[in-house]
């Protein structure tokens, strides 16, 4: 995306930003491009979503006081790697889901955690036929509870 953009395209990009969501790479070329730094960035954003591989990810946001807060979201164990391809969009699939569920963002991030972990178990970025109930029980097993918001949902 990056080499795309000007500076200032760049920039205005991000002040229409709401969650910014990349990996290390990503999120670390937006800076260098847009020449902002992580706090310039979330005086834009809502949160800055850094997605790490195998190393889970972090939700940055700045509290009440406009204190710089980061949250690490562990990874949600697969059952085994088969490929990588397509893990970033299926943990940006999981946050979107649990935003329209009205989900808190950890808990959105904790379900984007959840999905990717879907996505890595078989080759190619489609090719997932997991469900509602597997979802619910990864998540559960990762972090020991289920947000109110599965209820009701089938």
């Amino acid at each position: 995306v990056t080499p795309l953009f000007k500076k200032d395209t760049l920039r205005e990009i991000i002040k229409k930003t709401e969650i910014l969501i990349g990996n290390n790479h990503e999120i670390k070329r937006i800076k260098e491009k847009s020449e902002l730094n992580e706090e310039e960035i979330l005086n834009f954003v809502k949160a800055i979503i850094i997605t790490k591989g195998p190393d889970g990810s972090d939700l940055i946001y700045k509290d009440e006081n406009k204190n710089i807060r980061s949250i690490p979201i562990p990874i949600a164990t697969p059952n085994k790697i088969e490929d990588t391809t397509g893990a970033g969009d299926g943990y940006r699939a999981g946050v979107l889901t649990g935003l329209i569920l009205n989900m808190t963002l950890i808990d959105s991030c904790r379900l984007g955690s959840t999905t990717s972990s879907f996505v890595v178990e078989t080759v190619g970025a489609q090719t997932q036929n997991f469900n509602l109930e597997q979802v619910k029980m990864r998540f559960f097993k990762t972090f020991g509870f289920n947000p109110p918001e599965f209820k009701g949902i089938h």
